[in-house]
């Protein structure tokens, strides 16, 4: 537990809080789309610019998760000022996801994991995929319990494993894609 709870703030530079989330889910996609940024910005809903990642030429590329309030709600995929207004949409502005941001963990769980999907620039498949063993993970870290009523220890037998493996399918992925790249360079 306070492995885990070491790891992740070194990792995201702020403590565990199981706590649930409060207030409204950002427009993380707006920030880097230049045309909604006076419409998120009239919504409240456009991270801190301090938390924007730019480029050479100044175009924002990305949002630095760590650098924006981690107590708002950040489940689900990273809206636009008009995405996540329908209930069942999968935006982190959809009723659905922000009820789920409510449970207390999940919120902590889905910082630290975007965190890990940007790091490692996960694609769709293998970002849903690390989900389950992000959320044993943190569960683990704010003290769930790691036994099954056996006493058999469940959290080292199954997440372990799905960890070594998600990286290494991780590391793979990425690998094959820069070989493919670099290929594809010298193919012209």
């Amino acid at each position: 537990m306070v492995l885990v709870q070491e790891g992740y703030k070194e990792y995201i530079g702020a403590d565990m809080d199981g706590r649930h989330s409060v207030g409204e889910a950002y427009c993380m996609g707006s920030a880097l789309k230049g045309q909604e940024y006076a419409a998120a910005g009239a919504k409240g809903c456009l991270p801190p610019t301090e938390s924007w990642i730019r480029d050479e030429s100044g175009k924002v590329v990305g949002v630095d998760i760590t650098r924006t309030d981690i107590r708002r709600p950040h489940v689900g995929l990273w809206a636009e000022v008009s995405e996540g207004e329908e209930f069942f949409e999968l935006h982190e502005r959809s009723g659905m996801m922000t009820g789920v941001s409510r449970v207390p963990g999940m919120n902590a769980m889905s910082v630290a994991h975007d965190k890990f999907a940007s790091d490692y620039n996960l694609n769709m498949v293998e970002t849903v995929a690390s989900i389950p063993p992000a959320i044993v993970l943190t569960y683990a870290g704010l003290g769930a319990p790691t036994r099954t009523p056996r006493g058999q220890v469940w959290f080292s037998v199954i997440s372990c494993p799905i960890l070594f493996s998600m990286r290494r399918i991780c590391l793979l992925c990425r690998h094959k894609r820069s070989r493919r790249r670099m290929l594809e360079a010298t193919a012209l």
